[in-house]
């Protein structure tokens, strides 16, 4: 069978996982019915998955042998996470189109 090698296939994983991150950190805080507002929520979430990105990244850079800091990843991290940021956006405005129905 012939390989089917998908160039950057890592970038990918980063960008998938920021923003299942993003959109699970969302749902828990509206499941908390913060009282921050949804915009608000929707900041915080995207915040907290771009640092956390970062942070990854630089602890890789530091703290390890076998692997590096990558600015590219932490692109991927957070065009994931603006990504799942306007995904909320667009779904909630929806919801609300579908409610007033």
């Amino acid at each position: 069978m012939p390989k089917v090698s998908l160039q950057s296939a890592d970038k990918y994983v980063h960008f998938t996982f920021h923003f299942v991150f993003t959109w699970l950190w969302f749902l828990y805080f509206e499941s908390r019915k913060n009282e921050l507002g949804n915009s608000k929520t929707i900041f915080l979430v995207f915040l907290l998955s771009f640092l956390y990105g970062i942070s990854v990244e630089i602890m890789q850079g530091l703290f390890t042998l076998t692997r590096k800091a990558d600015l590219f990843d932490v692109l991927a991290n957070t065009v994931g996470a603006l990504t799942a940021a306007a995904s909320i956006l667009v779904f909630q405005k929806y919801i609300r189109k579908e409610k007033s129905l």
